[in-house]
C-alpha cells in the first residue's frame, strides 16, 4: 500500500498518502482513525516528555500516560485489523487454490530429486571403489599404480551439472553431521537452554552453577476499560 511515510524514531507519522487500491469507505475510517490516534498521541508525547519521577505523582501520571497511548493504540489497530480482514481471508483462499498444484509439484520434485541424489552417491562410491581396488591390485603385482588425474576425472564425471532446455542442476559437496553421543560432544559446541534456566528461576530454584540470578522488575500495563 503506497500510504506507508517512513518516519524518525519519536516523530509524528505526516498525513496518509491517498491509495487509489482501496475502497472509499475502508480508506476513509482508515484515515479517521489513524489521524485521531495521531492527534491523541502526539498530545499525550508531550505530557510523557515533562514527566518528572522526583515528583510523588509522577508514576501515578506514567501509568496514566502509558494507558492512554495503548488506548489510542488499540483503537488504531482494531480499524486496521477489520479494514484487513477481508483482504486476509480473500488472501488465504488464493493461497489454497494455488498452493495444491504447488505443493503437488513439490512432492514430485522431491521424490525425484531423492532418487537422482541416491543415484549420484551410488556412482561416486562405484568409482572410488574402484580406484581403491585398482591402487590395492597394482600394490599386489607390483605394477604401476593408476593415474591419480584419470582417478579423479573419473570420480568428477558422477557429479558434474546437468543443464537441459528445461532446467539445470548443480552438485556440490557437502558435510552434515549426526550426534552419536551428547557426553562427548565438546563444550564450546553446546548452548545454553535458556528457556529451561527461565523455567528453573520460575519454579523458585536461586542458584545455578555458572549462572547468575539477579532480581529485576517488569513493568506490566493495562488499558482502562481491559
Amino acid at each position: 500500500m503506497d500510504f506507508i511515510v517512513e518516519r524518525k524514531k519519536n516523530e509524528a507519522p505526516r498525513a496518509l498518502i491517498s491509495n487509489k487500491n482501496l475502497p472509499v469507505c475502508i480508506k476513509n475510517e482508515l484515515i479517521t482513525s489513524r489521524e485521531d490516534a495521531r492527534q491523541a498521541i502526539k498530545k499525550i508525547q508531550d505530557e510523557a516528555a515533562v514527566v518528572d519521577f522526583r515528583s510523588p505523582e509522577a508514576s501515578s501520571l506514567a501509568t496514566d500516560i502509558i494507558g492512554r497511548l495503548r488506548g489510542a493504540q488499540n483503537a488504531v489497530e482494531k480499524a486496521r485489523t477489520l479494514a484487513k480482514a477481508p483482504y486476509l481471508k480473500a488472501g488465504k483462499d488464493i493461497d489454497k487454490f494455488v498452493k495444491e498444484v504447488v505443493l503437488w509439484a513439490d512432492e514430485i520434485i522431491e521424490d525425484l530429486s531423492t532418487r537422482q541424489k541416491r543415484y549420484i552417491i551410488a556412482q561416486q562410491r562405484l568409482a572410488y571403489e574402484s580406484q581403491v581396488a585398482l591402487t590395492k591390485k597394482a600394490q599386489e603385482t607390483g605394477a604401476p599404480p593408476p593415474n591419480p588425474v584419470a582417478a579423479i576425472e573419473r570420480i568428477a564425471t558422477t557429479t558434474a551439472g546437468i543443464k537441459t532446455d528445461g532446467g539445470s542442476m548443480a552438485v556440490k559437496q557437502v558435510y552434515r553431521f549426526k550426534i552419536t553421543d551428547h557426553t562427548q560432544v565438546p563444550r564450546n559446541f553446546m548452548l545454553v537452554n535458556e528457556k529451561a534456566v527461565q523455567a528453573a528461576i520460575d519454579a523458585g530454584i536461586r542458584e545455578i552453577s555458572g549462572i547468575e540470578i539477579y532480581p529485576d522488575i517488569d513493568l506490566s500495563y493495562r488499558t482502562k476499560g481491559n
